[in-house]
């Protein structure tokens, strides 16, 4: 039997330019509430029944959960695991501005995130732990099903990577949209992908 488990990210919120978020509270926007709503029309056409719905306790992605509301059978479980990665210092700072003043940190972002630590924040190696964890924690209460989890970017990330054995240093080659999905299955001989980004 296998277990799908339906990896969302978070709609849009309502900041227009590109941030280091992390654990701050962003509201979504017009445009992500917008986008929750089709994506719930679009779950309900399918007619997937899912089994449990399990999402990040911030409020981005909490509401998403809420706006899609009716597509699982039972209620919406807050995980602190699946809680974006803390930022620490460069918290709510446009990802350019951090780029111009901190060129050689930046670039260690970009190059080595695998060893990443967020200046006064979490680090990668720690998030990926906590996001394998939750991935464990799901495959051992659940033999089969359809499972939904709405977070955040990196969590989804660091669940296919580290649940497919691949070097998190590979972490820019997956690109995963707002309230897009990402179908991470589990059946006999594990973890594998079934799809990614779709709508």
């Amino acid at each position: 039997m296998s277990l799908n488990l339906h990896l969302i990210r978070h709609a849009s919120t309502v900041e227009d330019k590109l941030i280091f978020k992390g654990v701050i509270d962003t509201p979504l926007s017009e445009k992500g509430i917008f986008e929750a709503r089709a994506l719930a029309e679009k779950l309900r056409a399918e007619n997937i029944k899912f089994d449990a719905c399990y999402s990040s306790p911030l409020s981005r992605a909490a509401d998403t959960a809420s706006l899609l509301g009716g597509v699982s059978k039972s209620e919406i479980v807050l995980c602190p695991e699946l809680t974006d990665i803390n930022c620490g210092e460069w918290e709510n700072i446009e990802v350019e501005t951090v780029k111009k003043e901190n060129p050689a940190l930046f670039g260690n972002w970009l190059e080595k995130p695998a060893e990443f630590t967020f200046p006064g924040g979490e680090s990668v190696a720690s998030t990926a732990a906590r996001a394998k964890f939750f991935l464990n924690k799901i495959t051992a209460t659940s033999i089969s099903g359809e499972i939904l989890v709405i977070t955040h970017r990196i969590i989804i990330n660091l669940m296919v990577l580290t649940a497919l054995d691949i070097d998190i240093n590979k972490y820019w080659l997956f690109r995963y949209d707002n309230c897009r999905r990402t179908i991470l299955a589990h059946g006999e001989t594990g973890f594998y992908l079934k799809a990614v980004n779709i709508n």
